[in-house]
């Protein structure tokens, strides 16, 4: 039980972070401060960890992974759905 215990946490800590920051950015209506190539790296970077998790054949990596790559991919929807916005205007 305890091992699971660290791995929860982040899942939840990276989902509730995540969340609160699409929240304040969508308040706000401005993701100008934000790297899109930053973001766009950390999803790359999150599919080479889900491919080691794979070899490894550890389920909590891969599950936190894809969390994160769903994550990034979210704000990178609000960051591209702003921007393109703000361009319109």
């Amino acid at each position: 039980m305890l091992a699971m215990t660290a791995p929860l946490l982040s899942l939840i800590c990276l989902i509730v972070g995540m969340a609160h920051q699409i929240k304040v950015i969508l308040e706000k209506g401005n993701s100008d401060e934000l790297s899109l190539p930053r973001i766009i790296l950390a999803v790359v970077s999150g599919i080479v960890w889900i491919f080691y998790g794979l070899e490894i054949n550890n389920q909590w990596m891969v599950a936190l992974n894809i969390a994160g790559i769903f994550m990034n991919a979210v704000l990178i929807l609000v960051i591209w759905h702003l921007r393109k916005n703000h361009q319109s205007l």
